[in-house]
């Protein structure tokens, strides 16, 4: 069973084969929390009680020390380690313990008594290097089991180019994922992320664009994601390689016309972008994906085809020849609406 009892504290009560669980869960700051388990075995009146306290320096969840302490029959035990993660799932960790073995033992039988168990090693150092995978429909992710438990969840995923040109994934190691708008201590490799020990709810994911590649959109700007205690939530987050083109419009004197418009036709012949000069008569329209469009200037209806494939184009430059034929009607217009679709 599974209590909250208020926003910082948890209580997790479990009985099997006569053995009774329990663990106290109480965050002290956000980078500090304390947890208390006991476990008493019915058959032998027997019992373990440890207190764990896990600090994050730096409030980095990356960043983590642990001090504990165990006692049973009398005897006590400690624990110091200190752990790092190096980045998602790939974690080292190094440990000093004294007597833990023996002040963790729990004796749940009647013959377990004869066995010795002052023969485990009282005082050890460790050194450990783990990498911590999951398996999903897509494949393998990196996770941190840690930060996985019956009361916290964790949300794994990734930042998927749909289109990639001259942008690629090695790209994206610096762009930051936002979960309720706040940053977290969280890295990724070629844009894959992991955010562990999350309280069961309903978060808000959202992508930083300071970090994005220029060329590179998001095209949901925020994603809701459920995180169940117990369980890792897999998101996927597509991303758009989008260019732009830029032009000047003259006259037959080559100076700039002002306030002049520019559409943007997609292959379908729909106007997706229209555009209007500056003063000195550029003109540019971005959000442009890979592909094939046209470039039309209404008032007289010139035309310029291009495709856009991994970078922006420049150069789509329109010339008036007389200024007087922007009173008429373009071709399109002259033609009147097409069949309805």
């Amino acid at each position: 069973a599974d209590l909250r009892l208020s926003s910082r504290s948890d209580l997790r009560l479990g009985y099997q084969d006569r053995i009774l669980d329990s663990e106290y869960y109480h965050d002290l700051a956000d980078n500090l929390s304390v947890v208390v388990q006991n476990t008493y075995a019915f058959r032998t009146s027997d019992s373990v009680t440890s207190m764990f306290v896990d600090w994050a320096p730096g409030n980095s969840a990356y960043n983590r020390v642990r001090l504990g302490s165990s006692y049973s029959d009398n005897q006590f035990g400690y624990s110091a380690m200190w752990s790092r993660y190096v980045n998602t799932g790939l974690r080292f960790a190094l440990q000093y313990s004294y007597n833990m073995n023996n002040a963790s033992y729990l004796q749940t039988e009647e013959f377990d008594g004869l066995f010795d168990t002052d023969t485990l090693p009282q005082e050890f150092i460790g050194f450990t290097l783990s990498w911590d995978l999951g398996r999903s429909q897509s494949g393998f992710y990196p996770i941190n089991r840690t930060a996985i438990s019956h009361t916290r969840g964790a949300i794994t995923g990734s930042l998927d180019i749909e289109n990639p040109g001259t942008v690629s994934s090695s790209d994206l190691n610096d762009v930051r994922i936002l979960l309720n708008g706040r940053q977290l201590g969280q890295q990724q490799i070629n844009g894959s992320f992991f955010l562990g020990n999350l309280r069961p709810g309903i978060y808000r994911l959202t992508v930083d664009p300071e970090n994005l590649p220029l060329e590179l959109n998001v095209e949901q700007d925020d994603l809701l994601v459920e995180v169940q205690s117990g369980a890792v939530s897999e998101v996927r987050i597509p991303l758009f390689a989008q260019y732009g083109i830029a032009g000047r419009i003259t006259d037959a004197g080559r100076k700039g016309i002002e306030n002049e418009t520019v559409q943007v036709l997609d292959s379908e012949n729909e106007v997706i972008i229209t555009s209007e000069t500056n003063l000195f008569g550029y003109y540019r329209a971005d959000n442009l994906r890979p592909g094939s469009y046209t470039a039309l200037l209404p008032v007289t209806g010139q035309e310029r085809l291009f495709t856009i494939t991994d970078d922006y184009l420049f150069g789509i430059d329109f010339m008036l020849e007389d200024q007087s034929t922007q009173d008429e009607p373009s071709p399109r217009e002259a033609e009147g609406p097409g069949p309805e679709r």
